[in-house]
């Protein structure tokens, strides 16, 4: 399977935190992807306090036609330098088998998850 085309972007708003003592934290999203109108759902990020682990995507997608679809996806982030952003990068699966990869910036203070979206042919 190679990399393939950009298919576009994606643009969240972080609605709310909940942290776990674990340092496991999840947050609600809300926002636009490519081809959806709105998608609303769950991103966490496992081993928050190292500044590097595990990411898990859960969301439910409308689509601009009136459809709609569930998405999960896994991947990985990693904090960018002393400040309080993440690069992460996921697989992601939806309700049609098919799988893009995103790559995106974490903003904690900024509330916001944004980043690309690309094929995975």
């Amino acid at each position: 399977m190679a990399i393939g085309k950009e298919r576009g972007g994606f643009e969240f708003s972080i609605t709310s935190f909940t942290a776990e003592r674990n340092g496991i934290v999840h947050a609600n999203i809300e926002g636009h992807a490519a081809g959806f109108d709105t998608l609303i759902g769950t991103v966490t990020l496992k081993s928050w306090q190292g500044g590097f682990g595990g990411m898990r995507f859960v969301a439910t997608a409308f689509g601009d036609d009136g459809s709609q679809a569930g998405t999960v996806g896994e991947g990985h982030y990693m904090r960018i330098e002393k400040e309080h952003r993440f690069r992460v990068r996921g697989i992601i699966r939806g309700d049609d088998a098919g799988l893009v990869l995103t790559d995106g910036t974490f903003d904690v203070l900024a509330h916001s998850y944004s980043g690309t979206v690309y094929e995975w042919d």
